[in-house]
């Protein structure tokens, strides 16, 4: 029943009814652009259409009333009516006498036949009628109100056309009517992805106008279309932010007059977060930063030149540094940096020179070869850099060669380092400026080379029988007793004597010992 009612329902406006041209060729209809339409008439436009749709309601429901009493009337008059599957059953069951001979079996009476042309026309214009319901249902849906244009008017003057012939029982017109306006629906619907893009144009075209109550609109229209689409569900959000968008821009203007270009920054920033397309907000944010880092890079300048000038090239440096990170291009900041680096590695040259001359005047080789070396760092081709250097060296290993004597006295028991000893005594006496530190390691190195070289007395004494030897010095026979003089060291003494077991002592001779006495003798038999 209630698809019966859907059918014989138009849901297009009820304007005033006319009959629809017999011989109207089927339209083909290209959607226009949508055009913005004002709040107040859309809101009159929908109660009126809402009215039609009533109206039109009742009158649908009286034509199926009226319809249905009239049909139930006829088969009361005529129970058996031909054309039917169960009366052409009843008649052929009937004998050849009973069927009147001057009409065939099969034939309809005329007015039967009328009435049953008449049934299928009334069923064809119900079916377009339906036809037609299911494509406006579909384009509504896509909201073509808003931009089918003159297409979407055609369609509606022709179903009104075709509803009015319809409610006077016209059905080859309602019919045709129908046809016409589904044709029409068709057209509009081809025409949905060039009406999509149209929108999606004018949508921008709000954004950018910063009308963001105009863009949700269009987004919303473009949504309806297709649900779905990336392009039309990013835009909208930008539309609900267009407004806040919008305060924040007037803001960042007030506060760029007021000379308040830190407030103005932040303004801009919160603009672009809300919308990064926004090309004013984005052109704001670079230019107000440019403007920022342009003040503070004159800012950088003056104090990097004051400083400059106060002798304070570490600030001086520091600022003019901050300037070229903002300005790397700056032939002002270049030059004023080139100056503080060679301000500071004039003064830096100079403190190191005056550190090792210090660290001479103390001795202090390692600390002065240290400070040449850092020189030399700075600037390779420095002289008086390069001479203390090599002094400073030839200083600090003379010291730990010194040292090393010192340290280890049993070095000068050998004739070799005894040599060496008394070359470098000899080299260190020569060294000019002779300070305090090296005067003292002289004076204790000549003591211990002069301990080396004094011979000490030592006594051996024997049976008369053994043969007895000292290495380093030779082989000193059989005796009783002898004296040698042997300088501080180390020696070995041995005996031997036919069929007795050599004997073998060690002789340590320390410097400055008075005298020394040792028995050597062989006793113990083989």
């Amino acid at each position: 029943m209630d698809d019966k009612k859907d059918q014989n329902i138009s849901t297009t406006p009820g304007e005033s009814s006319g009959r629809l041209p017999p011989e109207t060729p089927d339209p083909v209809i290209t959607p226009l652009k949508v055009t913005a339409r004002e709040e107040g008439a859309g809101h009159a436009d929908g109660r009126n259409q809402s009215f039609r749709y009533y109206a039109l309601l009742v009158a649908a429901l009286l034509i199926l009333t009226s319809g249905g009493l009239w049909l139930f009337s006829y088969l009361s008059r005529n129970p058996l009516p031909s054309g039917t599957g169960r009366n052409q059953k009843q008649l052929s069951e009937k004998t050849p006498e009973a069927v009147p001979s001057t009409v065939p079996a099969t034939s309809q009476p005329p007015a039967e036949q009328a009435q049953s042309d008449a049934q299928n026309k009334k069923e064809e214009a119900e079916q377009k009628f339906a036809d037609f319901l299911k494509a406006k249902k579909e384009l509504d849906e896509k909201g073509v109100a808003e931009w089918g244009g003159e297409g979407y008017q055609r369609l509606l003057q022709l179903a009104q056309a075709a509803d009015a012939a319809l409610m006077r029982e016209e059905f080859a017109a309602a019919a045709e009517g129908y046809t016409h306006a589904s044709a029409v629906a068709l057209s509009l619907k081809a025409g949905m992805v060039d009406a999509l893009s149209d929108i999606l144009e004018q949508g921008r075209r709000a954004l950018k106008e910063g009308d963001g109550k105009k863009a949700e609109r269009l987004f919303r229209l473009a949504l309806m279309i297709e649900p779905a689409h990336p392009v039309a569900l990013h835009n909208l959000d930008r539309a609900n932010n267009c407004g806040k968008v919008l305060e924040l821009l007037q803001s960042a203007a007030r506060h760029e007059e007021g000379n308040s270009l830190s407030s103005t920054r932040d303004d801009y920033q919160e603009a672009v977060r809300l919308d990064p397309e926004s090309e004013e907000a984005r052109a704001g944010l670079a230019r107000v930063t440019g403007l920022i880092a342009s003040r503070q890079f004159d800012e950088l300048m003056s104090g990097g030149i004051t400083a400059l000038h106060a002798h304070d090239y570490g600030r001086a440096r520091q600022l003019l540094l901050k300037a070229r990170s903002i300005n790397p291009d700056s032939p002002e900041v270049n030059d004023a940096l080139a100056q503080a680096d060679s301000a500071l590695k004039r003064a830096r040259i100079a403190e190191l020179q005056n550190e090792a001359a210090a660290a001479e005047r103390s001795e202090d080789w390692t600390g002065a070869l240290a400070a040449y070396q850092n020189l030399l760092s700075l600037d390779g081709s420095i002289q008086f850099a390069l001479q203390g250097k090599e002094r400073a060296l030839k200083r600090k290993e003379m010291e730990e060669d010194i040292t090393s004597y010192l340290a280890r006295p049993e070095q000068l028991e050998t004739d070799g380092s005894l040599n060496r000893a008394r070359a470098l005594l000899g080299e260190a006496r020569r060294m000019e400026p002779r300070g305090p530190r090296l005067s003292r390691l002289i004076t204790e190195l000549d003591t211990l080379v002069t301990a080396a070289r004094t011979t000490v007395p030592v006594i051996i004494e024997s049976d008369g029988l053994t043969e007895v030897a000292v290495y380093k010095v030779g082989k000193l026979g059989r005796f009783q007793s002898k004296e040698l003089s042997l300088r501080p060291g180390t020696y070995t003494v041995t005996g031997a004597r036919s069929g007795y077991k050599d004997v073998r002592r060690s002789l340590s001779v320390k410097a400055g010992s008075t005298s020394l006495r040792i028995t050597v003798s062989c006793t113990e038999k083989i």
